[in-house]
């Protein structure tokens, strides 16, 4: 049986940045818009933002995004 694919909900009403590494002085690659379903890879300790330090590699790209504005919606393991 294989585990269900981690995914999250962007939650931030200006939509979430794909930043290159797990911090915000890292270039951005991509956006995705509030309410958007994100395939999520796995999740690492990055950059603290508004208190949250963990970051999620998003599936099928190069890119990570902030769990401060990204709701998992299931578990997501880590790097």
């Amino acid at each position: 049986m294989h585990a269900k694919q981690p995914t999250g909900t962007v939650v931030a009403r200006t939509g979430v940045n794909v930043r290159s590494e797990p911090n915000t002085r890292s270039r951005v690659l991509d956006t995705y818009p509030y309410g958007a379903t994100i395939a999520l890879r796995c999740k690492v300790y990055g950059e603290n933002v508004d208190g949250n330090r963990i970051w999620y590699k998003v599936e099928g790209r190069t890119g990570w995004v902030t769990a401060r504005y990204v709701r998992n919606n299931n578990p997501v393991p880590w790097c």
